[in-house]
């Protein structure tokens, strides 16, 4: 690999490592439970609320978008247990040694 390239490599997994490390904080649970009830409400909303197809459409979107951020942290957590390689001499580093 080019020296750029891991340059940018390894600071995306540190980015991931930043984002594993604020999802075990407490606050990240209680952020992540109320997503899970957002979502709830507009994933099983009473038929008989849905007024006109673009109201089914904007709750259909809501409830992919909060999946894509779910999505989003779970391989950021993967991401971060990715080895990083020093530029200069080719030696790979896990820095991040907690387990999944």
């Amino acid at each position: 690999m080019e020296r750029e390239q891991i340059i940018q490599k390894n600071k995306q997994i540190t980015n991931a490592i930043l984002v594993s490390q604020m999802q075990d904080h407490k606050g990240f649970k209680i952020f992540m439970d109320d997503i899970n009830e957002v979502e709830k409400v507009y994933q099983f909303r009473d038929i008989r609320d849905v007024k006109s197809l673009d109201d089914l459409n904007y709750a259909k979107g809501y409830v992919q978008a909060l999946e894509e951020m779910k999505n989003y942290f779970e391989s950021q957590k993967h991401f971060a247990l990715l080895p990083m390689t020093d530029p200069d001499t080719g030696d790979e580093e896990v820095l991040n040694k907690k387990e999944e």
